[in-house]
């Protein structure tokens, strides 16, 4: 922090408001996101951040603070490894490129900004305009997922229904008109575009998404499910679910199809999707951060029930696991009795796995980039941990 780069660097300049360390947002940001991830600074700064959290959670730490609760960065508690690894994961996977040089950072953002300012409706939203107002107090209102963000995850759930009704008795003939039009683009003509673009960052997107996904049916984030049904909807092509490149971090993807009966795609909301994520990392041996789902769709054949698909990306040394968690993942009864110890009050608690594939959909090569990683840093921050322990806080003098 107190390098020549940082200290010259618009991210901690003081007109900015300290950028790295939480200040407010200005043009440097908000213009271009990217502009993070050249600067100098931000590549070696955030290395030694996660080397200093990786630290802070260390037992020789623990032992010196005791009971106490303080910490080096001044929080109630230590980061957990766990925490400590999203992030890493998280900082490194922004300041990836795809094919076209675009930083995932930046694709991220067209994307948000072309939902904020969409110009034109899409397809969907026009032909439900009508389903979706009513009347309320003299004036016209609409029925909107800001409501109720659960439909966002799936508008064919329950839980979308009953929050729906909630809002105005109206609102439910506007969710029937979602479910029953999802032939029709839901993006705009700009939002399509913005995504069209993303390359490899859409697969970045579902790992990122794994990383920060709820369990909550009141989540107000749209999973990757809900935006690879999307891309169906729209005819978007072009997309990879493979993630961008690392920096010097090999990663490997494992892609797993099942299909569920004694389950309807109305019953299967955010919890349920919780359920499969947990039981299929138990029945695979790695973290539920590790999984995203990626599309839910309704199966019609015999037995009426869900087919879910979801992807593993496995980072680092995990990589080499890839054909062990294929297995796992393939292992009908192992996954049926992991899902259905998941959680007692979801809807799959008593579903039946009554097919489930998996496939390695390959492996990406780390880039010959620096990297944000503690891996290299280990060594030593183990030596001084104890040393770096004792002291609150550091000072630029």
């Amino acid at each position: 922090m107190c390098s020549d780069s940082c200290l010259n660097s618009k991210l901690f300049s003081r007109r900015s408001g300290r950028r790295l360390l939480g200040g407010s947002s200005d043009s440097y940001m908000s213009k271009s996101p990217s502009a993070v991830c050249t600067d100098p600074c931000f590549q070696p700064f955030m290395s030694a951040m996660i080397g200093y959290m990786t630290t802070a959670a260390s037992t020789e730490c623990a032992a010196a603070f005791g009971s106490s609760g303080r910490r080096l960065l001044g929080g109630a508690s230590a980061p957990s490894a766990a925490e400590t690894a999203t992030l890493e994961k998280t900082i490194a996977s922004l300041c990836v490129q795809n094919a076209a040089g675009a930083y995932c950072v930046d694709a991220f953002s067209a994307m948000d900004t072309a939902s904020s300012s969409a110009s034109t409706s899409s397809p969907l939203d026009t032909a439900c305009a009508s389903a979706c107002s009513y009347t309320s107090g003299g004036s016209t209102a609409k029925c909107s997922t800001a409501n109720c963000p659960v439909c966002d995850e799936n508008v064919r759930s329950a839980d979308c229904k009953t929050c729906a009704l909630s809002v105005n008795s109206a609102c439910g003939a506007c969710v029937d008109c979602y479910k029953n039009s999802t032939n029709l683009c839901p993006l705009s003509d700009s939002e399509k575009t913005a995504l069209s673009g993303m390359g490899c960052c859409y697969g970045t997107g579902f790992m990122l998404a794994a990383l920060y996904d709820s369990s909550s049916t009141k989540s107000s984030s749209m999973g990757a499910a809900a935006l690879s049904s999307m891309v169906t909807a729209c005819g978007i092509t072009g997309l990879t679910t493979l993630p961008c490149g690392l920096s010097g971090i090999e990663q490997a993807v494992v892609e797993s199809t099942m299909t569920l009966t004694g389950v309807t795609i109305d019953q299967f909301g955010s919890k349920e999707q919780a359920a499969v994520v947990k039981g299929l990392a138990s029945a695979a041996s790695i973290a539920q951060s590790d999984i995203a789902i990626t599309r839910v769709s309704e199966t019609t054949r015999r037995n009426p029930g869900v087919q879910v698909n979801s992807q593993t990306t496995l980072t680092g040394a995990e990589a080499a696991k890839a054909s062990a968690v294929q297995t796992a993942m393939s292992n009908q009864a192992a996954v049926q009795t992991a899902i259905q110890a998941a959680d007692a009050t979801s809807n799959v608690a008593s579903a039946t796995v009554a097919t489930t594939t998996a496939t390695n959909a390959g492996t990406v090569a780390g880039t010959p980039a620096a990297s944000v990683s503690s891996a290299a840093l280990a060594t030593r921050f183990s030596a001084a941990a104890f040393l770096l322990c004792i002291f609150p806080a550091f000072i630029c003098q």
